[in-house]
């Protein structure tokens, strides 16, 4: 039941379809790789500090402005392939009718003046083929922990049937 939207020529969504077994005994490294990749891509391009909200949302100002998405499919308890699906948004920000349980805004909100998406793009790219080729270069870890949005800050948890406090 999530949705993104991405209206014409103003957003980024996009895909990446990688056939290797790289990460077969670790999946889940493949989130923070591509919240890595997209803080820089979004830092570099538009001078802006981000965060990482676990596992995979990026914040500026308190605000979601991208997401990823991994999917996997498997044979024989391998993975044939995965999609790491990424949608950032640059230039507009959901519709004011939808319902979000956290603020959302996008990346020209925030710094005041319209983004180029290429530039972002082209920067998510480089840095996703480089943090995928060569995952030990950097600490992806590491940089995903540096951006981690409240961390060692208290915060509440709403369930339907409880609150969850830590």
């Amino acid at each position: 039941n999530r949705k993104w939207y991405t209206p014409k020529n103003s957003n980024i969504a996009v895909s990446f379809v990688l056939h290797s077994r790289s990460f077969a005994d670790r999946p889940n490294f493949l989130t923070a790789l591509a919240s890595v990749a997209t803080a820089y891509a979004i830092e570099q391009s538009c001078k802006i500090t981000t965060q990482i909200k676990w596992p995979n949302d990026i914040w500026i100002n308190q605000h979601k402005i991208a997401g990823i998405l991994v999917e996997a499919s498997f044979s024989s308890n391998f993975p044939e392939w995965f999609v790491v699906g990424i949608g950032i948004n640059v230039n507009s920000k959901p519709p004011t009718d939808t319902t979000f349980t956290y603020p959302v805004s996008c990346i020209a909100n925030i710094i005041g003046k319209p983004v180029n998406r290429l530039t972002i793009l082209q920067s998510l790219v480089h840095n996703f083929g480089n943090l995928y080729t060569k995952p030990d270069s950097v600490n992806i870890i590491d940089e995903w922990n540096k951006r981690m949005l409240w961390k060692n800050q208290q915060i509440e948890i709403k369930t339907t049937n409880n609150i969850i406090v830590g």
